[in-house]
């Protein structure tokens, strides 16, 4: 091949999105984003930029999408380091530092050695083993009449499962309750409150669910709190399942061993969610990769990864995709009978809309060369 990456270039963008469309009124002074105290105290999350990475090589380019986390120096850094590399040395098994939020900039290479071979983006991770993926319907903190509602509506669109945020102030188990009157068990129900409850709360909730026609989850409940210990008794008391947030497979190994694990919400960079999916199936448990919101890009790039990953049989998020004023894609995620059906076109099988890029870029663009 002997193509080299000659140009990487950085947009800053801001999309907006409605507080109203992820919380319902009630919540809309959460701003699901970490602050300096490292509670939830930060500014909206959708006001703080994202950088979007378009690779470029002579006869081809790929974009990625990096979450608003990224340190600017770093990856400004990292982009540097791929001027001059041969697309020949690409691939989705290796990339030059361990730093999770830069997985947007290495599936930007990927996606422009797909562009260049003319093959869709799964190939760079390998053969295809899901046709096509159930998707999950995300939102922020709701009422339960407000969850009855979202459920009745995800449940007609085809979506398997609600994702829901959790709180000290959210009434998980009227949640759990108007959900089930709503849906039954079309769907499964899962709250996560990003640690938010304490043990003893996790516990009164979890009694007040007691068993329900659908599946309930819980996804880390509580940080001050011993998470085997703690979902042992809510087991022991509800049909209530556990669900981890994993950053790295060791962390899969020691619960799996430890519990019977519903599933995971993997993390990480590339490599490193290849191999938390090689755990997952060692100890055949479901998992998939939580949207961090930035964008359709993401979304669509990450359900061309997971579509290689066998235990990928858990509902995927596309909340970027689904909550952001525009998703920079220029048409939809190819859907059918509402869940996931990537195509065969080259890339990530849908064109990238540069003029919703420029439309929302918030700075001058980085160029490196």
């Amino acid at each position: 091949m002997a193509l080299r990456i000659n140009r990487v270039t950085l947009h800053s963008v801001c999309i907006p999105v409605d507080k109203l469309k992820v919380h319902d009124e009630t919540f809309s002074y959460e701003p699901l984003n970490r602050g300096p105290s490292g509670g939830f105290d930060g500014p909206w999350f959708a006001t703080v930029p994202n950088f979007a990475a378009k690779v470029e090589a002579d006869k081809c380019s790929g974009w990625g999408m990096m979450p608003r986390i990224k340190d600017r120096d770093e990856l400004i850094q990292s982009a540097g380091q791929l001027i001059g590399k041969s697309l020949d040395d690409v691939n989705a098994q290796t990339w030059h530092n361990d730093d999770r939020t830069e997985r947007g900039l290495h599936m930007a290479v990927l996606c422009c050695k797909a562009d260049y071979l003319q093959k869709p983006l799964y190939s760079m991770f390998g053969q295809k083993v899901h046709d096509t993926m159930a998707l999950a319907e995300w939102a922020g903190m709701r009422t339960p009449e407000g969850a009855a509602k979202l459920a009745k509506e995800a449940a007609e669109r085809g979506r398997l499962s609600l994702k829901l945020k959790g709180s000290e102030h959210v009434d998980g188990a009227g949640i759990t309750h108007a959900v089930a009157q709503a849906t039954g068990d079309k769907l499964e129900l899962l709250i996560d409150p990003n640690g938010r409850w304490s043990g003893e709360q996790t516990i009164d909730i979890a009694k007040a669910i007691g068993k329900q026609p659908m599946h309930v989850l819980f996804e880390d409940p509580s940080s001050s709190s011993d998470f085997v210990e703690l979902m042992k008794q809510v087991m022991s008391i509800s049909d209530v399942k556990p669900v981890r947030t994993a950053l790295e497979p060791e962390l899969i190994e020691q619960l799996a061993a430890a519990l019977p694990m519903a599933a995971f919400n993997v993390q990480g960079t590339l490599p490193t969610i290849a191999k938390s999916a090689a755990a997952c199936e060692k100890y055949q448990v479901p998992f998939w990769v939580g949207s961090s919101m930035e964008s359709g890009i993401s979304d669509l790039a990450m359900l061309h990864m997971m579509s290689t990953l066998p235990m990928v049989t858990f509902p995927c998020e596309i909340a970027g995709y689904d909550m952001r004023e525009h998703n920079l894609l220029n048409g939809p995620i190819p859907l059918k009978d509402g869940r996931a059906a990537l195509t065969e076109a080259p890339g990530l099988g849908v064109e990238i809309d540069e003029a919703a890029v420029e439309k929302y870029r918030v700075e001058e663009p980085i160029v490196i060369a």
